[in-house]
C-alpha cells in the first residue's frame, strides 16, 4: 500500500528545509494539511510527489545538491505553477512567484526564459531558491566570480 500521508518532519527532512519554514508554507497556506489533534500535522503524499517533481523535473534531488548552479546576473525566470499550470514569475532573492501578465500565463516557461537567456539548470535553481529559501542545497546561487586581469 502507498503511503498517503507525511509526517512534518518526514517533510522537512524529503525537501530539506527548516521546520519553520514548513510552518510558514503551510501558515500561508502553500502547503496542504491535514490536522490530527493539537500537536500532529500530515501532509498528503500527492502534494509531496507534485512538489517534487516540478521543482526537479527529471533530474534526481541528489544531483541538484551537490551540484552549485551559477546564476550571473540572472534576476528573473519563469516555471509552471505546480497547481494551475499557469506560468509564474520567480524573481531571484525573492519567496515564492508572481502572477504574470494574462497574456504570458499560458506560455511555455522554457521559452520564456530561453529568450532570457536562463537555462533549465538555473530555472529549476530560482524555483528551488524560491519555494526553499535561497540558501537551500538545491539553489546554491553565486555569480560567476570576475576574471582577474594580469
Amino acid at each position: 500500500m502507498s503511503k498517503k500521508f507525511y509526517r512534518l518532519t518526514e517533510l522537512v527532512e524529503i525537501l530539506g528545509i527548516s521546520r519553520s519554514l514548513v510552518f510558514n508554507l503551510i501558515h500561508d497556506g502553500e502547503i496542504p494539511h491535514v490536522r490530527m489533534g493539537e500537536k500532529s500535522l500530515l501532509i498528503p503524499a500527492s502534494f509531496v510527489e507534485n512538489l517534487e517533481k516540478s521543482a526537479l523535473g527529471n533530474t534526481p534531488k541528489e544531483d541538484i545538491k551537490k551540484e552549485e548552479v551559477k546564476l550571473p546576473g540572472i534576476t528573473k525566470s519563469y516555471a509552471k505553477h505546480p497547481f494551475t499550470g499557469k506560468t509564474v514569475m520567480i524573481l531571484r532573492g525573492e519567496e515564492g512567484y508572481y502572477e504574470v501578465d494574462p497574456y504570458l500565463e499560458d506560455m511555455d516557461p522554457d521559452k520564456l526564459n530561453m529568450e532570457l537567456g536562463v537555462t533549465k539548470e538555473q530555472a529549476k535553481a530560482m524555483y528551488v531558491g524560491s519555494m526553499f529559501g535561497w540558501d537551500c542545497p538545491g539553489a546554491k546561487i553565486e555569480d560567476e566570480p570576475e576574471k582577474e586581469e594580469v
